[in-house]
């Protein structure tokens, strides 16, 4: 099929409809049949495919989705629910130490979104966005990933090799931070 080009711009603006399989798995996790691991595999695999369509049409920008939405607030490091439920569910909050972001979804979702780009991951807008470098959060993985030739550094940014491209699914994997 062509790539349609009409007379006016478009952009991504909120979510996509999400696929039947995450609704589910959604489900499975909040009933506790399966784990969080599990949730973000089906994620994962809906993000994928998400990003696999949007490059097919000759979208030069690409979304996650919203496919990972969920409360903002709970990958916070020093934030906990009081009394164990869901954020979204209206439970009582509390603060247990300085707030962090270091093991945040988003962090995770600008490596898997970067990574799935021809440029990789810019290390520079990660700081922008971030306010930490690269190297302070994914050091240890960006080293070990280095060393097995599935990704290089180049100019400030983490490009996959050709290797890690055939083994993107391991590589993706790797920038998990739980």
């Amino acid at each position: 099929m062509a790539n349609v080009f009409p007379p006016f711009k478009i952009d991504i603006a909120g979510a996509f409809c999400v696929p039947r399989a995450l609704k589910d798995a959604r489900e499975q996790y909040q009933n506790g049949q399966v784990s969080r691991q599990a949730l973000q595999a089906v994620e994962d695999a809906s993000v994928r495919n998400l990003v696999e369509r949007l490059e097919q049409g000759g979208m030069k920008v690409v979304s996650d989705g919203g496919f990972r939405s969920r409360d903002f607030l709970e990958s916070w490091e020093g934030i906990r629910s009081k009394d164990g439920q869901f954020f979204s569910e209206g439970s009582p909050l509390e603060v247990t130490e300085r707030l962090g972001l270091l093991r945040h979804p988003v962090l995770e979702e600008f490596a898997f979104l970067g990574l799935r780009m021809k440029e990789g991951i810019n290390g520079r807008e990660f700081y922008q966005r971030y306010g930490k470098e690269i190297m302070e959060v994914y050091g240890s993985v960006v080293k070990k990933l280095v060393k097995e030739k599935m990704i290089f550094l180049n100019n400030g940014n983490i490009q996959m090799t050709y290797k890690g491209a055939a083994l993107g699914n391991y590589v993706f994997e790797q920038f998990l931070l739980d």
